[in-house]
Formats: C-alpha cells, sequence, structure tokens
C-alpha cells in the first residue's frame, strides 16, 4: 500500500497545475513526472498532453477521459489503470505494463 505526503502529493497537484499552463503557452513547465509514484491518483479528464511519465507508477490510477496524447509512458506501469475514454494518440507505450488496464473507448492510433 502506498502512502504518500501531504507534500508529495501537493508536489504532484502544483507540477500538473504548471503543465496545464505550459499547455496554453503562458508560461509554466512540461510536467516531468518520470519515475514518480503516481499509483492510485485521480487524474481523470486531466491533460498531461506530452508529459514525462517513463518509468513512473500509475498503477490503479483513475486517467478516465485524460488526454495522455505525445506523452513519454515508456516502460510506466499501468497495471489496473483506468483508461476509459483516455486519448493516447502518439504516446510512447514501448515497455509499458497495461495488464488489466481498462482501455474501453481508449484512442490508441
Amino acid at each position: 500500500m502506498t502512502h504518500r505526503t501531504a507534500s508529495e502529493v501537493e508536489e504532484i497537484k502544483a507540477i500538473v497545475l504548471a503543465h496545464q499552463t505550459w499547455l496554453k503557452r503562458r508560461g509554466g513547465r512540461r510536467a516531468d513526472l518520470a519515475f514518480r509514484d503516481l499509483s492510485r491518483l485521480n487524474l481523470a479528464k486531466v491533460s498531461l498532453t506530452g508529459a514525462k511519465l517513463s518509468g513512473a507508477n500509475l498503477s490503479g490510477a483513475k486517467l478516465m477521459a485524460a488526454d495522455l496524447s505525445q506523452s513519454d509512458l515508456f516502460g510506466a506501469d499501468l497495471e489496473a489503470a483506468d483508461l476509459t475514454g483516455a486519448t493516447l494518440a502518439g504516446a510512447d507505450l514501448r515497455g509499458a505494463n497495461l495488464h488489466r488496464a481498462l482501455l474501453t473507448d481508449a484512442v490508441l492510433r
């Protein structure tokens, strides 16, 4: 069982918010969550387009309708993640673990 501190959760939120600003080209910064523990987090409907998520632990994460297009998910652990309706177009999924992931209506092309 994963136990994240409140400061770790706040840091992840700040990275995701800065990424939203970066996507709008109003400053911010591209999200670099490589090798981070994001397991079981609720990231539904979040745009992580172009984010660095290589080696990240996203097992059991809620990613329904999330936009992960062009993101780097190389070697990421997405076991049992809910990717229902998520967009993964152009995402690098080489070596990613998608065992038991829900991919209903997900866009993978």
